[in-house]
């Protein structure tokens, strides 16, 4: 997992660094997930290859945040890993709209369904309202938008409520089919948040 959140940051629009909030965004990736793999390709049976290889299985493009790598995380791993293991998982999508497209944190276009995080110190009164007329467009083009909070992420009560939601939302039955997955569930939740909480405690 450290691996792969490396490989977000590679393949995202931010640099971690070591400024008041911890990151800097950027106008465009450093590089690709099919970018890396070509570059793996070429080094055949090197050692550590097959390690970055599984972690690079892990990555999505586009991330534009922390917060949208550990959402992408959480959602996308597959269910062995403790993951959702919902594979259209695609970052900062571009949706049609009436008025151009808008773009969804964590889309998964094949059910017309999306993410969006609110974060625990939510935007300004002007960002909310931007946020939710963006909102309001991506409805009203068909799409079934969820918003995740911070508490959602860290309370396993509303981890499960959300996971529930997002399930129904995409018109999807869940069905787990791997042995102590709700431990291993838990293993990567406990894993991911405490950058998760880190992150947040520098939105204030």
């Amino acid at each position: 997992m450290d691996l792969a959140q490396i490989g977000y940051e590679l393949c995202g629009t931010y640099v971690l660094d070591t400024s008041w909030d911890q990151l800097t965004n950027t106008e465009r990736p450093m590089t690709t997930v099919a970018k890396i793999r070509r570059v793996l390709d070429g080094l055949g049976a090197m050692r550590g290859v097959a390690r970055a290889r599984s972690a690079l299985d892990l990555v999505r493009d586009g991330s534009n945040s922390p917060r949208e790598t550990i959402l992408s995380l959480l959602t996308s791993s597959p269910c062995t890993e403790g993951g959702l293991g919902i594979e259209d998982i695609r970052l900062n999508y571009p949706v049609a709209t009436p008025v151009g497209p808008r773009r969804v944190d964590v889309a998964i276009p094949r059910y017309r369904c999306g993410i969006e995080y609110k974060g625990r110190a939510y935007h300004s009164i002007e960002q909310s309202e931007r946020d939710d007329r963006r909102q309001n467009k991506l409805v009203g083009s068909g799409y079934t938008i969820l918003n995740v909070w911070y508490e959602d992420i860290v309370s396993d009560h509303l981890f499960q409520q959300f996971v529930c939601d997002l399930f129904r939302a995409m018109g999807v039955r869940r069905r787990v089919r791997v042995a102590g997955f709700e431990q291993k569930q838990k293993l990567l939740r406990y894993k991911l948040i405490p950058a998760f909480q880190r992150f947040e405690a520098n939105a204030f």
